[in-house]
């Protein structure tokens, strides 16, 4: 058998096989946290959304952000007890 025979035979034998699989299914878009009905932390999680429509130059203001809203949140707790 030639080279090009042999291509041709792995060629079909490629498309035998994945001509009868169905389309692989895109994965679910993510639907992120439930609301802790803590209004500082479902806004820090909120501002943390906004990463994935930021300039990635504004990436490290936001988790800075985010982080200092989580920080005093947890301020708070301890000030309640």
């Amino acid at each position: 058998m030639d080279r090009d025979a042999e291509h041709r035979e792995l060629d079909e034998s490629t498309d035998d096989a994945t001509a009868g699989d169905a389309p692989t299914p895109a994965p679910p878009e993510p639907t992120g946290p439930e609301p802790s009905g803590i209004a500082s932390v479902d806004g820090a999680i909120a501002r943390l959304r906004d990463v994935e429509s930021a300039p990635l130059d504004t990436h490290v203001e936001i988790f800075d952000d985010v982080q200092r809203q989580l920080h005093d949140a947890l301020a708070e707790l301890d000030d309640e007890q």
